[in-house]
């Protein structure tokens, strides 16, 4: 059979196993300079070979080519290179053959381009890589330059809104409820898509101990200036958490140490230690919407969710201020959004104080679902509202540890009515 008849045999798209049977002849027949074509016609494009990339894979290492095939990859970066999840597979791929440096050097070496094509779910954290492996991977995705000030991260990720896939679609039902509707639809998904660029590079590419200096200082400042120990600051699992958490250490570390209560499977041991620490007059921040202890069911944006109700029993055992707390930006700034919940009344019952609370905290949340897409961080935990349509019945919840599971969902110690 000739070369060309071969081709076309390639070609027919007639069925996976007549092309796995033409691929097989060609490479037994010792077509290897044609390898290239051969990788072509079955994987023209980046998606092609991203979909077909472990069938090829499987294929060469089946015939003593797999050395031919990373050949091929390194000398089109166009095809391999051109989308993140692809560019991990041809790594982990190399490192099988023991080259796995010579990739990383090799990726490394590449000019800077907007090449390279990803999504908000492909995150390096996520991919079983070595250091050197996600260091490639995050100079593909990122690109090189400094990240010095707010401006720098704002700039970077308006450069890659081009390199971004995501399905705009599932922002439309976001834009439905937003209260600024003059922002035109285009601008607030390129708002929204930039927020959580910022929120990546923040876990991915800047260092955590480098964080504070994205927050404008003298608002910080102005935000805690009369506040003092004991506080109960209570956020949630949006907006930018790794911000959030360089503003407490910044404010907090010198004169008012931040004791953050972490829930675990032990929520009363948790609750107590919360009030131990607001007895020393210290500043106590949780989230109500982790994944412990959920037992108050609100409703955001028509969506059903279960919070914890830790943050209300230390404000109402602690009898001590709380304010709703997060990161919002501004222009080209990070500034701390602090605002104060109504204090407990004399004579409140705690029944009482945790529905006001109950409100207080959903209205927060709707508010920053509706507002400024410039702060609309996609979180798993909120991950549903972005979705193009939800049940308005839709129930979000998590598993909640035993202590937690009592009659009408109350838990000990927060028993108090």
């Amino acid at each position: 059979m000739s070369n060309s008849s071969t081709e076309n045999e390639v070609r027919r798209p007639a069925g996976i196993g007549e092309t796995v049977k033409a691929i097989r002849k060609r490479l037994r027949r010792g077509q290897y300079a044609n390898i290239d074509r051969l990788v072509e016609v079955v994987a023209p494009t980046t998606d092609a070979l991203e979909h077909s990339f472990d069938f090829l894979v499987a294929l060469f290492k089946a015939e003593g080519h797999e050395q031919k095939f990373l050949d091929f990859l390194m000398t089109r970066p166009d095809l391999s290179l051109g989308r993140l999840s692809l560019a991990a597979k041809v790594i982990s791929f190399a490192g099988e053959l023991g080259l796995e440096q010579t990739v990383v050097d090799w990726i490394v070496s590449q000019p800077p381009t907007n090449l390279t094509r990803w999504s908000l779910g492909d995150r390096t954290r996520g991919i079983a890589a070595s250091p050197a492996a996600r260091k490639a991977l995050i100079h593909l995705k990122y690109g090189v330059g400094p990240v010095e000030t707010a401006k720098d991260l704002i700039q970077r990720a308006d450069d890659l809104y081009s390199r971004i896939d995501f399905p705009l679609s599932e922002l439309d039902r976001l834009y439905e409820v937003a209260r600024d509707r003059e922002v035109p639809v285009a601008l607030w998904r390129k708002q929204v898509v930039g927020a959580n660029v910022i929120n990546q590079m923040l876990k991915e590419l800047v260092p955590a101990g480098r964080h504070s200096r994205f927050i404008a200082a003298d608002r910080r400042r102005s935000a805690f200036e009369r506040i003092a120990g004991p506080l109960v600051l209570f956020s949630f699992h949006g907006s930018f958490l790794p911000l959030l958490h360089a503003a407490f250490k910044a404010q907090f570390e010198d004169g008012h140490p931040l004791g953050v209560v972490t829930a675990t499977q032990d929520a009363r041991a948790a609750l107590f230690t919360g009030l131990r620490l607001l007895q020393e007059k210290k500043v106590v921040a949780l989230a109500p919407d982790g994944s412990e202890g959920l037992n108050i069911e609100i409703e955001v944006l028509g969506s059903r969710s279960m919070i914890g109700e830790g943050a209300a029993f230390l404000a109402y055992e602690g009898k001590c201020p709380a304010a709703w707390f997060t990161i919002a930006r501004e222009d080209d700034a990070f500034v701390p959004v602090v605002i104060p919940f109504p204090e407990r009344q004399s004579g409140e019952k705690y029944r009482q104080f945790k529905e006001r609370f109950a409100q207080f905290y959903t209205e927060r949340v709707s508010d920053a679902f509706t507002g400024d897409p410039r702060n609309l961080v996609r979180t798993p935990r909120w991950g549903h509202l972005f979705r193009e349509t939800w049940p308005l019945g839709e129930l979000v919840t998590r598993p909640r540890p035993a202590a937690a599971r009592r009659v009408n969902g109350d838990a000990a110690p927060a028993q108090r009515q």
